[in-house]
């Protein structure tokens, strides 16, 4: 038996819970956005963490190198030897200051001891009467 093209059809109602289901998570990840910039700005102002999260700023560096084969193509077709593209290149990478990356990351702690587990607990609970 063959199925006609109306039985071949997406579901609207499968796009229509997509379309929702991206707004969703582009609404939370612009609130996750604004707490990490307020999250690393208080960290900077000497705030303290509770001992139940480990927090702390990611920082990470980067140079991006995706220049270098373009040049050496480009320098070798000019007639530059292989040892002084190579020196080139190098030298201009010395000259760049690398990009800064920022990532705060925020971990809860396992916990080490009784006051930790009822903490965590109480939290669990607070939160199951919010949803």
């Amino acid at each position: 038996m063959r199925t006609s093209k109306t039985d071949r059809r997406v579901s609207g109602q499968v796009l229509a819970r997509h379309v929702e289901v991206s707004e969703q998570i582009e609404a939370l990840n612009k609130e996750l956005k604004d707490l990490d910039i307020r999250i690393i700005a208080q960290l900077r102002l000497g705030y303290e963490v509770p001992s139940t999260y480990k927090v702390y700023i990611k920082e990470s560096f980067r140079r991006n190198p995706a220049w270098k084969e373009l040049f050496r193509k480009h320098l070798a077709s000019e007639g530059m030897s292989e040892k002084d593209v190579d020196e080139f290149c190098e030298a201009v990478l010395e000259r760049t200051e690398p990009s800064s990356f920022e990532e705060l990351v925020v971990k809860p702690k396992k916990a080490t001891n009784i006051a930790q587990v009822l903490a965590n607990r109480d939290v669990a609970k607070a939160l199951k009467s919010v949803s």
